[in-house]
C-alpha cells in the first residue's frame, strides 16, 4: 500500500458554476497527471504526482455530493512554502490545476495514514483573519484568471 499523507488543513469552495475547488498547502514538485480517488465517503485521495499521495479527510456533505458526481475538481495551492505570512504566500503566486475524479469501491489507504500531522499544517499559528484574507485573495485571483 502506497504511503499517503493526510493534508492537515484544506479549504473547499464551490464556484457559481458548481465546480468544486480545494485549497491546499504548498507541495514540492509540479503536479504530474494528478487524479483524485473517491469512495463516496468522507475521504478522497489526491495522487498529485508519482510517489505523492495526499488524503483529504472529513469532507462535508456538499463536497461528498459534488465528488459523487465524478466531475473534475480544481486544486489551488500557494507556490511558496517558505512564506512567513498568508499575504506572502498568496503574493508568491499559486499553482492551479484540474483533477479528474475516479470513483472507487475502496481507497487504497491504511487507516493510520489518515491522521494529519498538525505540525505540517501550513495555516498553523495563523489568525482566523489571516486565513480569511488568504481565502478571499485566492477567490479574487481565481475570478481574475
Amino acid at each position: 500500500m502506497e504511503k499517503v499523507t493526510a493534508e492537515p488543513m484544506f479549504f473547499r469552495m464551490i464556484e457559481e458554476d458548481g465546480t468544486l475547488s480545494f485549497v491546499i498547502g504548498p507541495k514540492d514538485g509540479t503536479p504530474d497527471s494528478p487524479r483524485l480517488l473517491f469512495d463516496g465517503k468522507e475521504t478522497a485521495v489526491l495522487y498529485r504526482r508519482p510517489g505523492q499521495a495526499i488524503a483529504l479527510t472529513k469532507l462535508d456533505e456538499l463536497a461528498v455530493s459534488v465528488l459523487s458526481a465524478g466531475k473534475p475538481v480544481m486544486f489551488v495551492e500557494p507556490k511558496s512554502s517558505g512564506a512567513s505570512t498568508m499575504k506572502e504566500a498568496v503574493t508568491s503566486g499559486q499553482v492551479e490545476y484540474a483533477v479528474p475524479v475516479q470513483i472507487v469501491k475502496k481507497l487504497p489507504v491504511a487507516e493510520e495514514n489518515l491522521q494529519a500531522n498538525e505540525a505540517a499544517n501550513p495555516f498553523r499559528g495563523k489568525t482566523p483573519e489571516e486565513i480569511g484574507d488568504f481565502i478571499n485573495k485566492v477567490s479574487e485571483l481565481r475570478a481574475e484568471g
